[in-house]
């Protein structure tokens, strides 16, 4: 959070010296106009965005280990879990945000009482009507103003003809360009921002731009500046200051007012000067943006498309599954006499790989142990950083001075990841680094590697009468397979609820909480659950229903059978997930999948699925309770 502050601070301050240096006296007040508006909205877009990509290299291991192995710190985080919490104290960040929610509650109990005085304004008074505005008038209005489409006088100067008419024109342009929507934008952005200086600079250049404008219009009409400005002059020398909102008339800077209106706009030194804003704007973005890092292998060079990274991140918001085992990946099942095979998969024959993919082979895939990954010296000093660090070692939150006790060489390996809003911990450090001891990893059983079930895959079974078809079937891609089971694991945001000792239902945060309600949350007779949100959508391109318009495959879009040639007609945004549909089931217990089903973003939201679902709490871990007996 303090990152994005800094960054959203020093990008305004940027911006607005572009006005400042560039156009401000410049002629180009429409453009002004648009670029003042735009620096607060810019300022707190620009550090969000990704403008930079670097890619690490890493050998292949790692990135096979990273990209297909859920994290070890799994296990240690529901550890942690069950640890006894520590006692609740009042930190920096929570006094912080005590006092930035007073201070906002201020701004924001007068922006709308402004709003309410001026509103009060018009009751009771006179009100004329002119040309799709209003004229009030009050005794108690000493100077003209406007806000919205509503001029402010004084009554007794307006019956007596002693206010100008360009005056009154001037505010009529005020009304009619809309002004004060622009002064109400920025006042609203202020109550919440009111911490950065350059805001108040912003709101003064905007309603300074706003009396340019209005002159420049009742400048066109006039035949003579001069006695304009000597009206102006005159007005604003007995004029009082009114309404904060209003667009109003104003001693400050009336000697650049009056030079402005006899300045000429140069069309090329305008252009230029716009030009030269435009490529340091670009530069803010580039250098205020975010900075993604990529893996990739060692020895890679081409960088990935679009669509391998949204594969990429699916991997990693998915269960792993392991489509092929490689060739030397070791693996076991039980053969057809119940006896165990366990060898490397590149060794098995084909029909032992065909047997392999059967449910009832309960095959496995051992995934080896986590390979070292030091922690250099430079990262190591840097840690001590607790804006920019959180550090957990061994599934257990360190200060970060603690860090001090230990060395570079005492650690297997670590994984660090960048917090996104959301995060538990987000704003009180940038990143988080999980870091794991030796002792701690050679005591774990992920140092032994561990053995994963096989995804449970049924293939058809082709009788010898069909050796044609079966050719032909193996030369086509195969369907994608249907959904897994998802599995989640608990986390201090995980969505839960159960019974407590007195039978009352509770719903909440897993991590909100109290040591009580986590223990009977786990408990039988808590009937604990856990919600599973709804499914990501699957990448779906027009590259990918063209494909799959061959011919190769039946298509079924929501359950209803199209032809293959349909595909070419729908945008692929209709769509938010496909899998294999229409099975049949076979005598001996086979299942064969017909074809590929399309399901529409409606189809998917009006399904229960899209509403996501609750699963006991047990079933959870059961896989995991499995692998450990």
């Amino acid at each position: 959070m303090i990152t994005f502050l800094l960054k959203f601070i020093l990008c305004t301050a940027v911006l607005y010296a572009a006005y400042y240096f560039l156009l401000r006296q410049e002629k180009t007040l429409q453009f002004n106009r648009f670029f003042l508006l735009s620096i607060i909205g810019l300022s707190l877009l620009f550090p969000k965005l990704i403008t930079k990509t670097e890619y690490i290299q890493v050998s292949k291991a790692q990135l096979e280990y990273f990209d297909n192995t859920p994290s070890i710190l799994e296990e240690q985080t529901i550890n942690a879990l069950r640890a006894p919490q520590p006692t609740l104290t009042i930190k920096t960040t929570d006094v912080l945000w005590v006092f930035y929610a007073l201070i906002t509650g201020i701004f924001l109990f007068r922006f709308v009482r402004n709003l309410y005085q001026i509103r009060q304004l018009q009751k009771g008074v006179k009100l004329i009507k002119t040309g799709g505005l209003k004229i009030c008038l009050r005794d108690d209005i000493h100077a003209s103003f406007t806000f919205l489409n509503t001029i402010y006088l004084n009554r007794k100067t307006f019956e007596a003809h002693e206010i100008p008419q360009e005056i009154i024109d001037h505010e009529a342009v005020h009304a009619k360009q809309k002004h004060s929507l622009d002064i109400i934008l920025i006042e609203a952005f202020q109550c919440f921002l009111w911490f950065n200086p350059i805001v108040y600079l912003v709101k003064s250049a905007i309603k300074m731009n706003h009396e340019y404008l209005a002159d420049a219009r009742v400048c066109e009409h006039l035949l003579e500046i001069s006695q304009y400005q000597k009206t102006l002059i005159q007005y604003v020398y007995h004029s009082k200051q009114q309404q904060v909102l209003a667009s109003q008339l104003t001693f400050g800077q009336t000697k650049n007012r009056l030079n402005m209106m006899v300045k000429s706009l140069a069309i090329r030194s305008a252009a230029l000067r716009i030009c030269t804003t435009m490529v340091i704007v670009s530069i803010a973005l580039w250098a205020f943006g975010e900075t993604q890092v990529i893996a990739q292998e060692q020895g890679q060079i081409t960088k990935p498309t679009v669509r391998e990274i949204k594969e990429q991140q699916d991997k990693q918001q998915l269960p792993m599954i392991i489509e092929v085992p490689g060739p030397n990946q070791q693996v076991k099942f039980k053969d057809s006499k119940g006896q165990w095979i366990e060898k490397a998969y590149g060794e098995l024959t084909k029909a032992q790989k065909e047997y392999f993919r059967e449910p009832g082979a309960q095959s496995q895939v051992f995934i080896a142990p986590m390979p070292a990954k030091s922690v250099s010296r430079d990262l190591f000093e840097s840690l001590a950083d607790e804006t920019k660090y959180g550090i957990w070692v061994d599934g257990q939150r360190i200060k970060n001075e603690a860090i001090n006790r230990f060395k570079p060489t005492d650690f297997h390996h670590y994984q660090i990841s960048k917090l996104n809003p959301g995060a538990r911990n987000y704003g009180k450090h940038e990143f988080q680094i999980d870091l794991i001891t030796n002792k701690y990893y050679e005591n774990s059983e992920s140092a032994k590697g561990s053995w994963i079930p096989y995804p449970p895959v049924k293939v058809k079974k082709m009788s010898e009468e069909n050796k044609e078809p079966k050719q032909q079937q193996q030369k086509l891609p195969p369907p994608p397979p249907p959904p897994e089971p998802r599995q989640i694991k608990l986390n201090e945001r995980s969505k839960v609820k159960f019974k407590d000792a007195s039978g009352t239902v509770i719903e909440s945060e897993f991590g909100e909480l109290s040591e009580d309600q986590k223990e009977a949350f786990r408990s039988s007779e808590g009937q604990g659950m856990i919600f599973l949100p709804p499914p990501p959508p699957a990448f779906i391109n027009k590259e990918l229903l063209e494909k799959h318009a061959t011919g190769e495959f039946k298509i079924w879009i929501d359950d209803k059978e199209v032809s293959p040639k349909e595909l070419l007609k729908r945008d692929p945004k209709e769509f938010y997930l496909y899998n294999r549909g229409q099975k049949t089931m076979e005598a001996n217990g086979d299942v064969e999948w017909k074809g590929i089903n399309f399901v529409t973003k409606s189809a998917f939201e009006a399904s229960d699925i899209a509403k996501g679902s609750w699963i006991a709490y047990n079933k959870v871990f059961e896989a995991e309770q499995e692998d450990e007996r």
